[in-house]
């Protein structure tokens, strides 16, 4: 509300109407009085003209400016009081102006001041008048950064600055189908724009984000559209392992957003069904890419050689150019082995058995494992086609018959690509035995007692003493014999 202060004559009161406006001056005064035409509420850049009223007319007598000086240009003013009107503004450098423009961003931020005065050009006496205002504005962020998801999302409680407070704030998404729902209908609440109210499901690439506010007359304030950056990212999913050669690895991961193009990166360690590395994929709708599937051509990767801790990788570019990545898990690739155990012992039998259920350790599971002996004559068959069985050389699906002396036992264990691993050889002991038959009795003098036994291994040399009470037909004691077969 302006203020109008009359100055009466020598004796007279000083009267005020208000609490921002005053009269000062000395005697003969005439009446002052200045008022310029503010609206309640502006807005940041606005415009406006400079028109009012004021009393007495002068050269110069007006002047306009912000306490402190700043919330406006050009400032500081001064202008003729012509006829009753404001006329003839001039800016710092007499230069003429009639508008003024708030920045918002002067001493008194979005409440700027107004300061009025206008001079007696008869006397020293003068009257001040301020006013208040208040900036209506919309100021965004410059920038967000959203994740892209299927499911809503809650928007930021604090999305930028605004008055006044209570004002309605509608957020549109350029393009509309970047966010559902666009636009959002956000509150400028506490000074700040407010859309905590409002989850929308944030759909793909980099888009923009304008604000309109709305006040309580209807009228529209609006901003610079803000950045909405939708970044690329990749992950890789942890494969598991470790992997035999042979086995199939599962190679995927995560990916945003939905379209863009991911490159993944094998070590030379793994094999593809198709093609080579890396694999151009494409990331789903949901986000997500996987070598065995169709986005990257239903591809196979295969462990064939072994290696400890190995990069799968994978980078992303979206269809707005952003990147990600490289992103990577390690995958270990177990060597083959064969550990026979070092030293069997096997009793000579002229009839098959078989082989040990645990011969030494191995691995992978299920490779065949080739069990030679050396001589080759000294087990039949050999060589013994043994398994690796949940990490053991398992031969008790082979029957053999042991023909001699001591022998070697030499382990190779083939992989699922034709590698082929071997250990040093175990010793396979054949020992000596030797049993005396009953010979029955008691026997009379002059009777034929037998004298028999067992022994190993054919061919072995069997020594034979007869105690004196005994007789020989021919030779003497001890007797000489050879193991049969």
């Amino acid at each position: 509300m302006q203020r109008i202060f009359l100055l009466m004559t020598l004796l007279s009161l000083v009267a005020g109407c208000g609490n921002n406006s005053h009269l000062t001056g000395g005697l003969g005064a005439k009446n002052l009085s200045v008022k310029l035409d503010i609206p309640s509420q502006i807005f940041s850049g606005f415009s406006f003209a400079l028109e009012g009223t004021c009393e007495p007319n002068g050269s110069g007598n007006i002047s306009i400016d912000s306490s402190p000086t700043g919330d406006f240009s050009p400032a500081p003013i001064t202008c003729d009081c012509v006829n009753g009107t404001i006329k003839n503004c001039k800016d710092p450098n007499n230069e003429s102006v009639d508008t003024i423009v708030f920045s918002g961003q002067g001493p008194n931020g979005k409440t700027p001041k107004i300061l009025t005065v206008i001079e007696d050009p008869n006397s020293d006496a003068k009257s001040e008048s301020e006013d208040d205002t208040v900036i209506k504005f919309v100021d965004m962020n410059e920038s967000f950064t959203f994740a892209p998801s299927s499911l809503p999302q809650v928007l930021p409680a604090n999305m930028g600055s605004c008055a006044p407070v209570g004002a309605s704030i509608s957020v549109a998404a350029t393009p509309a189908s970047s966010m559902i729902t666009s636009p959002a209908a956000c509150t400028c609440n506490a000074g700040v724009i407010d859309c905590s109210a409002v989850s929308a499901t944030i759909n793909s690439t980099d888009f923009i984000l304008t604000p309109i506010l709305t006040d309580s007359d209807g009228g529209t304030f609006t901003d610079t559209p803000a950045t909405a950056d939708v970044p690329a990212s990749v992950t890789v999913t942890n494969p598991g392992g470790p992997f035999e050669v042979g086995a199939s690895v599962p190679v995927a991961g995560t990916c945003s957003v939905p379209g863009s193009s991911v490159s993944v990166s094998l070590p030379t360690n793994l094999t593809l069904s198709a093609g080579a590395s890396p694999v151009a994929c494409t990331c789903t709708a949901s986000g997500t890419y996987d070598l065995s599937a169709a986005e990257c051509g239903a591809l196979t990767v295969t462990a064939t050689t072994p290696g400890a801790s190995l990069d799968i990788s994978a980078t992303v570019t979206d269809p707005d150019g952003d990147t990600a990545g490289p992103a990577s898990q390690a995958v270990t690739i177990s060597t083959p082995m064969v550990d026979i155990t070092d030293t069997f012992v096997f009793t000579p039998s002229p009839l098959p058995q078989a082989l040990p259920a645990n011969m030494g350790t191995c691995s992978p599971a299920g490779a065949p494992v080739s069990v030679a002996a050396t001589p080759a004559s000294s087990m039949t068959t050999s060589p013994a086609a043994c398994t690796c069985n949940t990490g053991v050389i398992d031969c008790s699906a082979v029957n053999v018959t042991i023909n001699s002396t001591d022998f070697t036992l030499t382990p190779t264990l083939t992989d699922s690509v034709g590698g082929t691993y071997t250990d040093t050889p175990a010793t396979a002991d054949v020992p000596a035995s030797v049993t005396v038959t009953s010979p029955g009795g008691p026997f009379e003098v002059g009777a034929s007692v037998p004298v028999a036994g067992t022994c190993s291994v054919p061919g072995s040399s069997v020594s034979v003493s007869l105690p004196t009470n005994l007789t020989l037909s021919a030779g003497a004691s001890p007797v000489a014999c050879t193991c049969t077969a």
